[in-house]
């Protein structure tokens, strides 16, 4: 896949993004959506995957927590795919979330 040359498109979506989360309301769904869309268009570097993990374990998220995601109970296909994100673009993270 191709990288998405117009950046214009996400300046946007990112500045709102980055208001949010100083101010703390991203919950991790919306991490997660917003990790795939940037990782999907071959914007999402080590630097911001490290930073998005690290705001998540900060606003306290848990293993169980990512075991939740998905509206279907025992489907673990959203944490997967987050879990594969995260060591494609990061892989060498130590992070007590995917040491368990």
């Amino acid at each position: 896949m191709k990288r998405c040359k117009n950046e214009v498109i996400w300046q946007p979506l990112l500045a709102q993004f980055d208001a949010c989360l100083k101010v703390g309301t991203v919950d991790l769904m919306t991490v997660f959506y917003i990790m795939r869309a940037l990782h999907t268009v071959q914007f999402l570097d080590e630097e911001i995957t490290k930073s998005l993990v690290a705001y998540l374990m900060k606003k306290g998220y848990t293993e169980a927590d990512f075991m939740k995601m998905s509206s279907k109970q025992g489907n673990y296909r959203r944490a997967l795919q987050f879990i594969s994100i995260v060591a494609q673009t990061c892989p060498g993270l130590r992070n007590q979330l995917f040491m368990t």
